[in-house]
């Protein structure tokens, strides 16, 4: 499932926009770090794809779960992980379905 979130305590000219898919078998949870005034989770499922704004400055933090428990998994800067929006076609597989979700 594809979902795109906005979030609307950024200032329109720091935000980017960042991409993340759960290539894994394992549910993860995702938090982004290092933003003022915000504290954004969320758990992607399995093959879920998610885009969503941050500032270049932010971290995200990617758990595995497995069995119960968390682990840390990954850390990325968003800057890393930000999308070319001049470029940039989303072709999403036949087996996706795509939501959109606007915070």
């Amino acid at each position: 499932m594809l979902q795109t979130q906005f979030n609307q305590n950024l200032e329109n000219s720091d935000r980017i926009l960042c991409f993340h898919i759960n290539e894994s078998n394992q549910i993860q949870i995702i938090r982004l770090k290092n933003i003022a005034k915000l504290k954004y989770e969320r758990v992607i499922f399995p093959g879920e794809r998610l885009f969503f704004e941050a500032v270049p400055n932010a971290v995200l933090e990617i758990y595995s779960c497995k069995d119960g428990q968390k682990n840390l998994s990954s850390v990325q800067l968003c800057d890393r992980i930000r999308v070319n929006q001049e470029s940039s076609t989303l072709k999403p597989s036949n087996q996706t379905s795509l939501g959109y979700i606007s915070l």
